[in-house]
């Protein structure tokens, strides 16, 4: 949880998991082993946000006094309606609250430099997901990133990706297989 870099592909590998998650690293895994090896490009650079990113803005804003609490009332409760209204307040509050806005410019210089004129696609990457006992597809939310559409930002992008590991099915999920929830930090994978 100590990497704070936007990292490129070439960077980082599938042994990076614990940095940027598997998805994210086993991507990068692909791009390198691939780089250069046709007439045509198989897998186009990306780049990754690492979980450092999370854990700190969880951290800094109380956000993560909030998951603790969120999750405690869920289990006292034990009531789905109650947990939708409970997973949607968390949501809302990360969804609302201004992220390092470092990491906002270092992600725009990097899609500035790789695909000015793109859309990029913004996809969880999270450390409770794509495992060997546990594959988590379809449990968070992608999102894009397109410089030309009004209303499109990278700060948004990034904060539905971070919202979604709170989605109820997520959740559910990893209450279902015992994993513990506030050790659950989320990666983004970016690319084209």
């Amino acid at each position: 949880l100590d990497v704070k870099k936007v990292l490129d592909h070439n960077e980082i590998g599938a042994k990076d998991a614990n940095l940027v998650g598997a998805k994210a690293a086993n991507y990068a895994e692909i791009y390198n082993l691939l780089e250069g090896k046709a007439d045509y490009q198989i897998v186009r650079p990306g780049f990754a946000i690492p979980f450092a990113y999370y854990a700190a803005h969880i951290k800094e804003t109380g956000i993560d006094l909030l998951i603790t609490d969120t999750i405690e009332e869920i289990r006292a409760t034990n009531d789905p309606v109650e947990t939708e209204k409970l997973l949607a307040a968390l949501r809302g509050k990360l969804l609302q609250t201004p992220i390092d806005p470092q990491l906002v410019a270092d992600v725009k210089t990097k899609i500035e430099t790789h695909y000015p004129t793109e859309s990029i696609r913004f996809r969880s990457s999270t450390n409770s997901e794509d495992l060997a006992n546990f594959s988590g597809a379809g449990l968070y939310t992608s999102t894009s990133f397109n410089p030309d559409k009004k209303g499109s930002s990278i700060e948004k992008a990034v904060r539905t990706v971070w919202a979604s590991v709170w989605n109820r099915r997520a959740f559910d999920e990893r209450e279902f297989y015992g994993i513990n929830h506030e050790t659950v930090f989320a990666a983004i994978q970016l690319n084209p």
